[in-house]
């Protein structure tokens, strides 16, 4: 009901957030920090390569429930014996974050629907059955470009998927990073 909530409050552009400084890196590090027993208590290794002072504007709580999201669907197709990873670097003006499972991937005609509510990817990538609703990526993309932000997802079937977030950082030029819209994010890339 909350999820419904959230998403029917960001429709009529009520999703009010609290604008503040955020220190992402130290949002990232704690989050990380939690999922690191939970991984290890199924044979799940979470690998954090995050980049210190990145700082931007916005609800805490609010990002935090993003890539806790991410990193709970990552942990749900991440086959046992393989890594996670959460990476936090800045390019550009942005922070760009990126969560990677070594699952087992999305086919891409589901990849553009992934972002829709209620929309699930076949069953078959989830080792966990009858989980979620649906809602969590849609809520997450909202969340994310509320924040002045974009959220992608990169994937082939049989290697992985990586969602990719770029959020401004503190002054940044919102005119360039404007012009950074378009640009396909490669997290394998420190220049994108």
């Amino acid at each position: 009901v909350n999820d419904l909530l959230t998403l029917a409050r960001s429709d009529a552009g009520q999703l009010e957030l609290v604008q503040a400084p955020v220190d992402l890196s130290l949002l990232l590090q704690e989050i990380g920090q939690q999922h690191l027993i939970l991984f290890d208590g199924h044979n799940v290794t979470l690998e954090m390569e995050i980049e210190d002072e990145m700082e931007i504007t916005g609800e805490a709580d609010q990002l935090e429930r993003t890539i806790m999201n991410l990193l709970s669907n990552a942990f749900k197709h991440a086959p046992e014996h393989s890594t996670i990873h959460l990476t936090g670097k800045t390019a550009n003006g942005s922070a760009i974050i990126t969560v990677r499972d070594e699952g087992p991937g999305i086919a891409e005609e589901q990849q553009d629907r992934l972002f829709d509510r209620f929309f699930r990817a076949d069953d078959a990538r989830c080792r966990k059955e009858g989980e979620g609703a649906g809602l969590g990526l849609a809520i997450c993309k909202r969340i994310v470009e509320a924040h002045a932000g974009k959220i992608k997802v990169k994937s082939k079937p049989g290697e992985g998927a990586s969602f990719i977030i770029r959020l401004p950082l503190i002054g940044a030029d919102p005119s360039h990073l404007k012009r950074l819209d378009n640009i396909l994010i490669d997290p394998d890339n420190e220049k994108a």
